[in-house]
């Protein structure tokens, strides 16, 4: 019987729900988290992964200058992941929901759609793996305020936005062989994204504009 191979895995963010479902489907050798807020490249150039899940985001800095906000949300994060991919590592990218419009009036949006269309264009094994709402035991995931939790709880509950347990959704990542990138992936445009703003007020613009 042919043993399954313990690969070498690296996780950016450090959500637990994340974190426990990959531990649980992913056989590995050894698994590094890096949180998203301290990425430094000068401190991971001796490493190589087999896979690389990246399923961070910096909430707290919303409010910052745009570039600043790009820096720490797109190319920080992916700069790491070139420097610590191989050339058959497998990418595992977790988006948002795919948006249908090519701009956006989110930072959020801009943000996670325009490092899905980095990643996807230039890591051939990569996966981008478009996600509804996260759910955790059927209740809501949603990395924000008691407010936001309730009112997003309530849109699951009445079935007004889509779903997915964490579980579900790292399982159907590993029994699908096929990690390739998606053809024709569109880049994004951003409209008035130098404006600040705080987590609330960019969300409620997601699901208002898009």
């Amino acid at each position: 019987m042919k043993k399954k191979k313990k690969n070498k895995i690296l996780i950016l963010g450090k959500s637990k729900k994340f974190i426990s479902a990959i531990k649980r489907y992913f056989y590995y050798k050894n698994i590094d988290i890096i949180p998203w807020r301290n990425i430094k490249l000068q401190s991971y150039k001796k490493n190589k992964y087999d896979y690389i899940f990246v399923c961070g985001f910096n909430f707290r800095i919303y409010n910052i200058e745009f570039n600043l906000f790009c820096k720490k949300n797109i190319y920080e994060p992916y700069d790491l992941i070139k420097l610590l991919a191989k050339t058959n590592t497998k990418v595992i990218y977790f988006n948002t929901q795919r948006m249908k419009k090519k701009f956006t009036f989110s930072r959020y949006n801009y943000a996670k759609q325009k490092l899905a269309y980095l990643i996807n264009k230039n890591f051939k094994n990569s996966f981008i793996q478009n996600t509804d709402l996260i759910m955790v035991k059927n209740k809501v995931s949603v990395n924000s305020g008691f407010f936001s939790n309730y009112i997003f709880s309530l849109f699951a509950k009445f079935n007004l936005i889509k779903t997915v347990e964490i579980q579900k959704l790292i399982a159907n990542i590993y029994y699908n062989k096929k990690i390739k990138n998606v053809k024709n992936f569109k880049n994004i445009k951003g409209h008035f994204l130098y404006l600040p703003r705080t987590q609330f007020i960019d969300r409620l613009i997601r699901l208002i504009f898009g």
